[in-house]
């Protein structure tokens, strides 16, 4: 019979899985060297090593069991059977029973070799009986039961080791949990739980998909054994809970809802307020538990509809599938608190595939990493560009060779460094995909999310800063954009909205677009709001668009008729604007009445590295981002307005900008007072460009961010400083901050031109 060829999907899968087994193998072989000499000097079993290893076991028959690895999994079965009865008690380890178990490792590397290769264990069967013989012989004769059914000692220690961990004795895990253990614990945790939930939003939709439930299972049952083994007993008790329903939907004993799908949405979120409560220090407990297991064991009690087999075809159930009677274990669990199990990135074009290795870092080492790649970049220039090169009269030719080499590998390992922190967006969006079923229900509106591009990667310092805009920006689109079904349908709509979340490369940035299919920002609203609010005087009709767009970003502002759960009292967009522009980002809005709203993050890839121009104020250099520079330009006195109250604005291209003097803003001396005589660069800060007075441009350079003592502060319009080639400290000028301070006294635009300075001030948070 000609053998089924293996899909991309379960290579994946199987590829991952020698990846990990392989490293847990690693770490159990020490460790079964440490037991037998800890065993041989004392006589006794040390608890800890011998948990460790029955663990480590434990997680690879589990991942073979749900990937149909049927030697490997009878293997570890009766291995993991032997170090259950140590664990007991029952007997004591031998210098026979570590060769064995060491035999039982050597023999699985050379399943995992064939798994790599062609993708199954099968071909080594004879050889794997010698060894399950011989481990089952050794079992038989610890357990003193050598006239009971073969096999069956082990038998009844894999039902115990299917139950909970809170069934084992209260002797059983002797284990002492480090702060990095419980950091790893949580970091895996936040992984699986955003896995879990990602399934139960796919379910919801699709509630006959097999895939997501195992997906689901899997990644709660990881959760609840790691739980488990480190002790946190009310995340252990919870997650098995889910974990029930889900065997339960996986077998066909019940259909799922969207009921029953919410419940396990609540529990996901109770499970993540736990691992807050640890990463804070504090014990993962949850009160309301007792509330939780109670509403789970009544909600089972309702769901008693199975799911229909599709095609007439029977169901087949996953417990019995793999190995005949035999109890199938719950899929690959992580051994203490790491190894979780991922699907490797990229497709397996050939059954030669190569193994895909990885390790885990501390974010803090790769944080000094940078730094030191930063000083790296900072060092090559002031050699490269020493002051002292400059007095040499003879040619360097191979000088600038040898330095021209250096930059080369300069900028690579800069490169290299930089992208190690980079990580992909794509979390963070299928976190919005929870957000937009919730408020969904919650408005009584249908909506899909679409999302492309989530394989951008940014910078991670950027990934925490754009949840909460990106969060805020999705609830005003579907509160205030999207209509209901209703609605909708007299507009000639589909009943359904869809919100569009998308990523892409533009240039130096990544550009974050929430584009809905709604009813479109509505211009005389907004203008009504703000001529209430004393924004703006007179109507407001010369106002471009984008200007009016950007009111909806002032705080407390909003056009809401009425406070709703989801929103109404003006907060969130405020929120947007200050995350984004913290982070040197941009927030653009484009909206069409009847057709839509489309809003854009334009954010830097990453902090640390930027490319700057470098600009001369009297004696004084400070660096602009090059991403806020428009462009650079000379004025003539007919190009200059100066108003009643003494602020000065200048004509570009028949529109009409406001000017900020940097040496009137910093209190320095300048070499130019008239504006004709100095240089002005136009920059833009979310929408809105001024121009900047300035002497001198220097050239555009590429500078590492140093953050400003504490002793000095928080200084406006600064968003750190930086060493240039000659080794002086220069300040790096914030343009959101100087936005802010152009603001309140001199117009930055037609429509800061408009209201008077007074009005301007209150409008804006002190």
């Amino acid at each position: 019979m000609r053998k089924k060829k293996v899909d991309s999907e379960k290579q994946e899968l199987l590829l991952a899985f020698v990846e990990e087994a392989t490293e847990m193998l690693d770490h159990s072989e020490p460790l079964l060297i440490e037991l037998e000499a800890k065993s041989n000097q004392s006589g006794k079993v040390d608890n800890e090593v011998l948990n460790t290893i029955f663990r480590l076991f434990h997680s690879l028959k589990g991942g073979a069991s749900f990937l149909d690895l049927h030697t490997v999994g009878r293997l570890t079965h009766v291995a993991e059977t032997l170090l259950d009865l140590f664990r007991k008690g029952k007997g004591q380890i031998k210098s026979l029973h570590i060769d064995l178990l060491t035999q039982s490792c050597d023999f699985l590397r050379q399943l995992l070799d064939r798994i790599q290769a062609k993708f199954t264990d099968e071909g080594f069967e004879a050889d794997a009986e010698i060894i399950i013989a011989e481990l089952q012989g050794q079992i038989d004769q610890i357990a003193g039961d050598r006239d009971s059914a073969p096999g069956q000692a082990a038998a009844d220690c894999a039902r115990k080791v299917d139950e909970p961990s809170t069934a084992l004795p209260a002797d059983a895990l002797q284990l002492t949990i480090t702060p990095e253990m419980i950091k790893q614990f949580a970091s895996e945790a936040e992984d699986l739980l955003a896995a879990t939930e990602e399934a139960f939003l796919v379910l919801d939709k699709e509630p006959q998909n097999g895939r997501p439930v195992n997906d689901a299972f899997r990644s709660l049952h990881s959760f609840k054994g790691n739980a488990g083994f480190l002790g946190y007993h009310d995340l252990e008790r919870l997650s098995h809970q889910a974990e029930t329903v889900l065997d339960k939907i996986r077998i066909g004993e019940i259909a799922g809802t969207s009921e029953l799908f919410s419940l396990l949405l609540n529990i996901v979120d109770f499970l993540r307020e736990g691992v807050t409560l640890l990463n804070q220090g504090k014990e993962p407990i949850i009160p309301a538990l007792p509330g939780l297991v109670n509403l789970v064991q009544d909600a089972l009690k309702k769901v008693t509809t199975k799911l229909p087999s599709p095609a007439g075809k029977t169901r087949p159930n996953p417990k019995s599938a793999a190995r005949g009677n035999e109890p199938i274990d719950h899929p690959v669990e992580s051994p203490v608190v790491g190894l979780v199990q991922k699907e490797t990135v990229g497709k397996t074009e050939s059954a030669e595939a190569s193994q895909r290795q990885s390790i885990r870092v501390d974010v803090e080492k790769l944080e000094a990493l940078l730094n030191l790649v930063g000083e790296l970049v900072l060092a090559e220039a002031m050699v490269v560009q020493n002051p002292d090169l400059r007095d040499i009269a003879i040619p360097l030719e191979r000088f600038e060779r040898s330095a021209l080499h250096l930059n080369k590998i300069v900028r690579d390992l800069q490169e290299m460094a930089t992208s190690i922190r980079m990580i992909p967006l794509s979390a963070t969006f299928k976190r919005m995909l929870r957000l937009v079923r919730d408020l969904g229900q919650k408005t009584s509106k249908k909506i899909e999310l679409h999302i492309s591009g989530e394989e951008t990667e940014v910078d991670k310092t950027v990934i925490e800063k754009i949840t909460d805009p990106l969060v805020h920006i999705i609830r005003n689109s579907i509160d205030h954009g999207i209509a209901t079904p209703e609605s909708r349908r007299q507009f000639g709509k589909d009943e359904t909205g869809h919100v569009t979340l998308s990523a892409r490369y533009v240039g130096g940035e990544v550009w974050i677009t929430v584009k809905d299919d709604g009813q479109g920002l509505r211009r005389d609203k907004i203008l009504a709001k703000a001529i209430e609010k004393g924004l703006i005087t007179g109507d407001g009709s010369a106002l471009r668009d984008e200007e009016v767009w950007q009111m909806i970003f002032l705080p407390g502002f909003t056009t809401a008729e009425k406070i709703t759960e989801v929103s109404g009292r003006g907060v969130g967009m405020d929120v947007v604007r200050r995350n984004i522009e913290h982070i040197r980002g941009k927030v653009e809005v484009f909206s069409k009445d009847g057709i839509g709203t489309e809003v854009v993050l334009r954010i830097p890839l990453t902090l640390a590295i930027i490319d700057g121009m470098v600009i001369r104020v009297g004696d004084n250099r400070y660096i602009l981002p090059i991403v806020a520079i428009k462009e650079t330009l000379r004025v003539g006195y007919d190009n200059i307005t100066t108003t009643m109250d003494g602020q000065e604005i200048i004509k570009v291209r028949n529109k009409l900008h406001g000017v900020a003097r940097l040496h009137a803003i910093y209190e320095i001396e300048p070499s130019n007072t008239e504006l004709p005589q100095g240089i002005i660069v136009m920059v833009e800060n979310s929408g809105k460009c001024f121009g900047l007075f300035v002497d001198e441009l220097i050239g555009q350079q590429q500078v590492v961010i140093k953050g400003l003592s504490e002793y000095i502060g928080k200084l406006k319009g600064i968003s750190g400083c930086t060493i240039l080639s000659d080794g002086t400290v220069c300040l790096i000028l914030d343009i959101a901050g100087l936005a802010e301070i152009v603001e309140n006294g001199i117009p930055v635009s037609t429509l800061a031109h408009e209201n008077t300075k007074t009005e301007h001030n209150d409008s804006r948070p002190q």
